[in-house]
């Protein structure tokens, strides 16, 4: 049975798998040059990574240009849709190429993922899963990562309306200012110094959004401790697990929020890794999903969103989704 609507299309009937042959130039060549970008193809490969790793793949693809990209609630139900899909294998694996979203989406991600595995749940990062979807990652048993795969910091961001247009700023940056003002304040009154300048600058300071500040980051905080300790360094010391959520949370470290986090810095703070040889025809299976995916988004500037497994296809398109604010 085939199923259409605003969201995407279900496939109903899947195709028989086909080993794929690598390509002269890799993975990006082959897909580029090929013309359409037919379900059917990836379709093929999903099989393949299936029969090889004995395990169910899910794929959650973004547009990462596109402005409306962010996770969100909506993707939880659309990854559901996949994780429903009848599949021979219970352990799942999700390929996530994803900048981020929102935290509680994440979460529900994470929660779903692991009531359709019976809590056998890997991630996948063949490019990048950066902010809400490294939370995704740190919620699963192990990373699957390559030399090329890039997690990110967890530190919240909000989205500002500004004269000159929308400007991204860390939550952190704006519970750092009003702190530094209180210390300066603090200072100058026991050194009697003049502290006009500085109260007037901290009257200026929106008192319930740096509160809004300090919740966000005591959530993304809350949520990498919370699912660290509960699967992938479950039996781990309470100190040991507090380093691996500051390696990802503490901007003071991190310094930017699309700094890179390879799988090496992950690995030496306790995150469990599953490394993949760049070289290896499983890699390459990998990228040219990626590639396929992306190269189908491309396709329709209103395409944001793709989330596949073996016998279903859906994709949300921009022109129903409303902009909810990224991490």
């Amino acid at each position: 049975m085939v199923g259409r609507s605003k969201r995407g299309r279900a496939i109903g009937k899947s195709a028989q798998p086909e080993m794929a042959t690598k390509y002269a130039g890799g993975a990006l060549l082959k897909v580029l040059h090929e013309t359409g970008g037919d379900f059917i193809f990836r379709q093929r490969l999903i099989h393949r990574i299936e029969s090889e790793r004995k395990r169910r793949l899910v794929t959650y693809v973004s547009n990462v240009e596109h402005p409306a990209v962010q996770i969100d609630l909506n993707d939880a139900h659309n990854l559901e849709t996949c994780f429903r899909a009848p599949s021979q294998f219970k352990p799942i694996d999700l390929l996530i190429h994803s900048p981020g979203g929102q935290a509680d989406a994440a979460e529900r991600i994470i929660n779903m993922a692991r009531s359709y595995s019976s809590n056998d749940f890997r991630v996948i990062v063949p490019s990048y899963a950066k902010s809400a979807a490294t939370i995704i990652a740190l919620g699963a048993d192990a990373i699957v990562m390559s030399d090329g795969s890039e997690l990110g910091p967890i530190d919240p961001q909000f989205i500002l309306t500004t004269p000159q247009g929308n400007t991204r700023r860390a939550a952190a940056s704006f519970v750092e200012h009003r702190n530094e003002l209180l210390e300066k304040i603090k200072d100058g009154v026991q050194r009697q110094e003049p502290i006009q300048g500085y109260m007037q600058m901290l009257s200026q300071v929106d008192g319930p959004f740096i509160k809004e500040c300090e919740r966000a980051m005591n959530l993304s905080k809350e949520m990498a401790k919370k699912w660290l300790m509960a699967h992938m360094m479950k039996g781990k010391n309470d100190s040991e697990i507090q380093k691996a959520v500051d390696e990802f949370s503490d901007p003071t470290r991190t310094l930017s929020h699309g700094r890179m986090i390879d799988y090496k810095q992950a690995k030496s703070v306790g995150i469990e890794i599953e490394y993949i040889p760049k070289e290896s025809d499983l890699w390459e299976a990998f990228l040219e999903l990626l590639f396929r995916s992306t190269n189908f988004l491309n396709m329709e500037a209103s395409r944001i969103k793709l989330y596949e497994s073996a016998t279903v296809s859906l994709k949300t398109d921009a022109l129903f989704r409303a902009v909810p604010v990224r991490q």
